[in-house]
């Protein structure tokens, strides 16, 4: 019932994860990073002026890594300072990287949340190239959380393997061990999904990848995804792990 909004700081990301969306999202590979940051502010606070009654989102790392390019940008702290004076407002920083060097400056805002998109450690071996690796996640987790930001984690996108219920099990053991898990501001959940130029797309720029062994359908809405029976089963499985 919150209201969420897109928070596009750049386009394109140094990152090859093989599913990633952003495949045939652009015309062009090159990565833009927007300097009009005065602008920016301007509507944000606009639009969060548009909520005084709820807490209004905005997300960071929809169209590139929020953390992989801010010792080149330079911009966090200048956004740390805005949402400070937003205090109904809440920024999401999602990433996939160890890049925390800007971030171990700033000075924590309970309003800015550092979310994690984690995977097995296989499956980031596998999909998620050039990112940082499971272990340097799970150490930045620990190292963000412990100076005192806010942390949420995004398993996701699921990828489904005979053994996805130990993997994440053991993904989970190993984020309790770096973090009070009932410190964190959210899990959230989500099974691979593509659309349909996006599969396209990936199959032409990873054609060995092992995504393309995997039992996908054409969905109603143009999704292509796992059977509706997987997916829901998926996410019972994950979500029960999540509670346990």
């Amino acid at each position: 019932g919150e209201p969420h909004y897109y928070f596009v700081h750049a386009r394109n990301c140094i990152y090859e994860c093989d599913y990633c969306y952003l495949q045939g999202y652009f015309n062009s590979p090159d990565i833009v990073l927007y300097t009009n940051h005065n602008e920016i502010a301007q509507e944000i606070t606009k639009t969060a002026e548009m909520h005084p009654d709820t807490t209004t989102w905005f997300h960071a790392g929809e169209f590139s890594d929020s953390l992989a390019l801010t010792h080149i940008s330079g911009e966090l702290g200048f956004y740390f300072d805005l949402f400070r004076k937003l205090p109904t407002a809440k920024l999401e920083l999602r990433t996939k990287s160890a890049n925390i060097k800007e971030l171990k400056n700033m000075t924590p805002n309970k309003n800015i949340i550092i979310s994690y998109s984690l995977s097995p450690a296989e499956k980031i071996k596998e999909h998620e190239l050039k990112t940082a690796t499971y272990k340097q996640r799970l150490s930045c987790i620990k190292i963000l959380s412990q100076l005192g930001h806010p942390i949420g984690i995004h398993l996701d996108p699921i990828i489904y393997s005979h053994d996805f219920e130990n993997q994440y099990e053991t993904l989970l053991n190993d984020l309790a061990k770096h973090v009070d898990i009932n410190q964190l501001e959210y899990i959230s959940i989500g099974v691979v999904r593509f659309t349909k130029d996006v599969f396209n797309q990936v199959k032409s720029n990873y054609p060995d990848s092992a995504i393309h062994h995997q039992s996908f359908i054409t969905s109603f809405d143009g999704k292509v995804r796992y059977k509706r029976p997987v997916r829901m089963n998926i996410m019972k499985t994950v979500k029960k792990l999540c509670v346990d």
